[in-house]
C-alpha cells in the first residue's frame, strides 16, 4: 500500500564514485578466485577509506562503489570531506596497486571522477510531476558548475596544508 511507502526528501549531497578502469579487460586475464581476491582488497581500502571521512557507501555496482556524505545529518563540509576521501582514495589506490605488483598483477587506475558535491533526491520513490505526478524511482542529479569543483580541490589543497578550510 501506498502509506507504507517513506517520503522523499530533498537533501545537499556529495558523491563519490569509485570504479577500477578498464576492469573487464583487467579481470578477463584473471582467475575468478582471483578476481575476488581484488575486489575485496580494492573495496576494503576504499569503504575504511570513505568511513575514516565520515560518509556512507551507498551501492556497490561491479568494480564499481557509490558512498555519499550529507545524509542522514548534513554538515556544513560534506563536499570537503567528500573531496579529501576522494584524494584519500587515489593514494589507497597506488598502496593496492603495489599489492597488486607484488602479486604479478595488472594495476587498476581509477575511472574519471565527477564533481564531488551535487544535489539529489533522496528516499525509496519519489513523485515525478513530469509524469502525471506518478511515483518513479530517484534518477536525477544536479551537477555543479565547474568553478565550484576548483573551489572544493583548493580547498581540500589548503586543509591538508594547513589543517583548516576555506570553505565557509
Amino acid at each position: 500500500p501506498e502509506s507504507m511507502l517513506a517520503p522523499g526528501k530533498e537533501a545537499p549531497l556529495a558523491l563519490v564514485f569509485s570504479d577500477i578502469r578498464d576492469f573487464t579487460s583487467i579481470s578477463e586475464r584473471m582467475l575468478p578466485s582471483e578476481v575476488v581476491e581484488m575486489l575485496n582488497s580494492y573495496y576494503e581500502k576504499m569503504i575504511a577509506t570513505v568511513y575514516e571521512h565520515g560518509g556512507l557507501v551507498d551501492k556497490f555496482m561491479g568494480d564499481g562503489m557509490l558512498a555519499f556524505f550529507g545524509a542522514p545529518v548534513h554538515y556544513k563540509d560534506d563536499a570537503l570531506k567528500a573531496a579529501l576521501a576522494a584524494f584519500d582514495m587515489q593514494d589507497k589506490l597506488e598502496v593496492f596497486n603495489q599489492e597488486q605488483a607484488r602479486l604479478k598483477r595488472p594495476p587498476a587506475s581509477s575511472a574519471r571522477q565527477p564533481p564531488p558535491k551535487t544535489r539529489a533526491t533522496i528516499g525509496p520513490l519519489v513523485r515525478n510531476p513530469a509524469a502525471n505526478n506518478t511515483l518513479a524511482a530517484v534518477n536525477h542529479l544536479f551537477l555543479p558548475e565547474s568553478s565550484q569543483t576548483s573551489r572544493l580541490q583548493k580547498a581540500a589543497a589548503d586543509k591538508a596544508e594547513t589543517g583548516t578550510s576555506s570553505i565557509r
